[in-house]
C-alpha cells in the first residue's frame, strides 16, 4: 500500500468506523502546541516524509505508549546508569517542532505525564538562532535534542562562545545527519552524538553513542528491504524503499506499507541483545540498518 492509496481510502483504513478523514483534518487544523483529541480517545499526526506528500496518522493510547517508549528507550538506558542523585534537576531540550502536528512536538506533550520518568523542555526550532541560544543557555540541558540542521548551527554558536552549555549527548532527529555535521557537533559539544530515525507511520530506529547504526523497532515493527520490484535484498545492498507492516498501531493498521526511505542491512552487526552497553540495556527485538541517501 502507498501513502497515495492509504490517504484515497482513509475511512476504510481507520478500524473505529467513528472516525473519518474529516474529522481528523478538523483536529489538525486547530492544534498548537499540544495534540488535539479526537472522539476523547485519539490524537494525529502529520508528516510528508522524504516523499514531500502528506500522509495522516491517527494513534490510540496504547499505539503513543509503544511510539514514545520506542522513541525514549535508548535514553532510558542512560539514564539508568545514572544514580537517583544525579537524575535530580535532569534537563532535557528539545529544539524542533512548533506544532504538536509534528511528532517532535507532539512526543513532549504525551511525555508530560506524572507517571512519566523525562521531562523535555520544548523550543520551537521556528524561533530566531539568538533566541534559541538564549534559552538553552538558560535552561543548560544535560540532554540536547534537535533537528540535525539546527544541531550544525548551534554548534557554530558554541564554536562563537554565544552558545555555553555542557551536554551529557547530543540525539539528532527528523533530518540527514551526514559526517561532516556529525563531526561539528560533536567537537563543538564534546559529547557522544545519537541519530534517531523517526516516522508518522510508527517506526523509530536509534543509533547507539556515536554510530551510525539505526537498532529499529522491530518489536513493533516488521520491517521488508526491498528493490524497486518489492524483491528482498541482501544484507549491505541499499533498499529502494522499506516494506513497513506496524503491528501496534492497531486504529490505522498498514501492512507492507511503501516507505519511500533507504536503508541497507549491516551484515557484521552482531545479534540483538549482545552489543556492549546501550544496545544489550535495550534487551529487545532489533534490526541494525544504516540509512542511505542518493538512492531514489
Amino acid at each position: 500500500m502507498s501513502k497515495t492509496e492509504m490517504m484515497e481510502s482513509l475511512d476504510d483504513v481507520f478500524t473505529d468506523r467513528r472516525l473519518n478523514r474529516r474529522l481528523v483534518e478538523q483536529a489538525l487544523a486547530v492544534t498548537a502546541t499540544e495534540p488535539v483529541p479526537i472522539l476523547g480517545r485519539y490524537t494525529a499526526l502529520a508528516s510528508g516524509g522524504v516523499s514531500g506528500q502528506r500522509g495522516v496518522f491517527v494513534y490510540d493510547p496504547g499505539a503513543v505508549a509503544g511510539y514514545t517508549s520506542s522513541l525514549t528507550r535508548s535514553l532510558m538506558a542512560r539514564l539508568r546508569t545514572l544514580g537517583d542523585a544525579a537524575r535530580e534537576g535532569l534537563t532535557i531540550g528539545l529544539v524542533a517542532a512548533a506544532s504538536a502536528v509534528h511528532g517532535t512536538r507532539s512526543t513532549v506533550a504525551w511525555l508530560a505525564g506524572d507517571a512519566s520518568p523525562i521531562r523535555a523542555t520544548p523550543i520551537p526550532v521556528t524561533l530566531p538562532l539568538s533566541e534559541i541560544v538564549e534559552r538553552l543557555n538558560a535552561l543548560q540541558p544535560r540532554f540536547l535534542y534537535g533537528y540535525a540542521s539546527i544541531l550544525v548551527r548551534l554548534a557554530a554558536e558554541q564554536r562563537a562562545g554565544r552558545l555555553q552549555i555542557r551536554p551529557m549527548s547530543v540525539t539528532s532527529t527528523s533530518g540527514t545527519l551526514v559526517d561532516e555535521a556529525r563531526a561539528a557537533i560533536a567537537e563543538a559539544c564534546a559529547a557522544p552524538i545519537v541519530d534517531i530515525f523517526g516516522s508518522g507511520e510508527g517506526l523509530v530506529g536509534t543509533s547507539a553513542p556515536d554510530d551510525d547504526v539505526l537498532i529499529f523497532n522491530s518489536d513493533f515493527c516488521i520491517v521488508e528491504l526491498v528493490d524497486a520490484e518489492n524483491q528482498p535484498v541482501p544484507p549491505g545492498v541499499p533498499s529502494a524503499k522499506v516494506l513497513l507492516t506496524n503491528v501496534y498501531i492497531h486504529t490505522q493498521p498498514l501492512i507492507r506499507y511503501e516507505l519511500t526511505d533507504s536503508f541497507g542491512k549491516r551484515p557484521d552487526r552482531p545479534s540483538p541483545g549482545t552489543d556492549t552497553g546501550y544496545g544489550k540495556a535495550q534487551a529487545l527485538p532489533t534490526t541494525a540498518l544504516t540509512q542511505h541517501f542518493g538512492w531514489a
